[in-house]
């Protein structure tokens, strides 16, 4: 998923970015996936994935939060 954005302002500041979706399906027990949030191709926090396990049948709904790093307005 992709998003633009513009930073307005002077000074610098962070973001918090709100994601959620949903995860259909059949899975394996120990099926995982990893979702990150990245700007401008830099991972926010760093070194910040959010696990989501799957291990069943159906549809699950997962919500995550972050707060961005301080970022240069543009």
């Amino acid at each position: 998923m992709t998003q633009t954005f513009t930073l307005g302002g002077t000074t610098n500041d962070e973001v918090v970015v709100m994601f959620q979706a949903t995860w259909s399906g059949q899975t394996d027990q120990f099926d995982t996936a990893f979702v990150r949030l990245t700007i401008d191709n830099v991972e926010q926090p760093t070194n910040v994935s959010v696990p989501i396990f799957g291990g069943g049948n159906g549809s699950f709904t997962h919500g995550f939060n972050w707060i961005s790093k301080t970022l240069d307005p543009r």
